[in-house]
């Protein structure tokens, strides 16, 4: 008796349901409910909210995507290291995130402002706009790029072609020391030491804060780094961060990692890196044509872990060798690179 009784109580609360609270209520109000939220992860002004310019320091920047609407060049965007190549025909410029140069078929030139990387795209200055829209239809920019800078070409030919280098250090003998060379692993940034160093206890030379560097050969001034800022310890440490987040130390956090920077673009294609730096020369600027033995600055720690404690320890030059865009030392064996440094210099 009780068993039906509840049963009668039971059918009764549900027909009551039905009545007041059909299905159909639940399911429009399940419904309009994700209809809703679709609308506020979207909202109407969204697009008013997504804009093509970006203003900093009294510039306005303008997007990359946005420009590509309009260049309608091919294009190559290495989001990672930070790299946006440009290609018209047989003339290819790239861009570098925070870097003020700009290369054009293997040979750099100075940038007024270098590309940003904000809201997973980049941003171009009014100024940089014009300078990369003169070089990419600049068709005096197009040259045969020499075999050196592509492919294995056997030593005694590199280093004919490499022959018109000087010591940037009067006195200073290439490192004895392997992992002072091109190529010696560094594993603290899973990656590779891209150049030379000159230590003292390795060259041959006493060096301190006040050893002169001098141009290894004639050229021009594309990058010199009058206003550097040391990193922070804790900046230093978030840039080699990401090499344990991506396996390799992206472009862009490399080039903060060198330090005070002085970029000479020399013939045969040959660009001349000198890093670290405690000082750079006062009468040095950008798109000065500068001679073999002129005075670039002087030696230092910039960049570099002592560099960031603003001690003396640690003190050498680094000095990086590209061959229109290319490390030159990528085809051959540590010996061989060996064999080619010690006769150029």
């Amino acid at each position: 008796m009780k068993s039906k009784l509840w049963l009668y109580i039971i059918a009764s609360v549900v027909t009551l349901l039905i009545i007041f609270f059909p299905p159909y209520t639940v399911w429009f109000q399940t419904s309009n409910f994700a209809a809703d939220l679709e609308k506020k992860e979207t909202p109407k002004e969204s697009n008013e909210d997504v804009s093509n310019s970006l203003e900093k320091k009294g510039t306005d920047y303008k997007s990359l995507s946005e420009l590509l609407k309009e260049w309608k060049y091919e294009v190559n965007i290495n989001s990672l290291d930070g790299e946006i190549e440009l290609i018209n025909g047989k003339i290819r410029v790239t861009l570098y995130q925070e870097t003020p140069v700009l290369k054009v078929n293997g040979e750099f030139a100075p940038l007024s402002k270098p590309p940003l990387k904000e809201n997973q795209d980049f941003w171009l200055a009014p100024e940089t706009i014009k300078e990369v829209e003169r070089v990419i239809n600049d068709q005096s920019k197009i040259k045969e790029i020499p075999a050196v800078a592509k492919q294995r070409v056997p030593v005694k030919q590199m280093i004919r072609y490499l022959s018109f280098l000087e010591v940037p250090i009067k006195g200073a003998h290439v490192s004895t020391k392997e992992s002072q060379l091109p190529g010696a692993p560094r594993a603290y940034r899973n990656g590779y030491h891209e150049g030379i160093d000159w230590y003292d206890y390795t060259s041959g030379v006493k060096i301190t804060k006040k050893t002169p560097v001098y141009s290894i050969a004639d050229g021009i001034v594309v990058r010199v780094d009058h206003d550097y800022k040391e990193l922070t310890a804790k900046e230093r440490a978030r840039l080699l961060k990401l090499s344990s987040i991506y396996d390799r130390t992206p472009e862009y956090a490399l080039d903060k990692l060198r330090g005070r920077s002085v970029w000479v673009q020399c013939e045969k294609g040959v660009l001349a890196r000198y890093v670290h730096l405690d000082l750079v020369s006062k009468d040095l600027k950008v798109g000065d044509r500068i001679k073999q033995g002129d005075y670039i600055g002087n030696v230092g720690n910039s960049g570099t872990s002592e560099g960031v404690l603003g001690n003396s320890e640690g003190l050498h030059l680094h000095l990086d060798l590209l061959i229109y865009g290319e490390w030159f030392w990528e085809n051959y064996t540590m010996k061989e690179r060996r064999k080619i440094l010690e006769n150029i210099f």
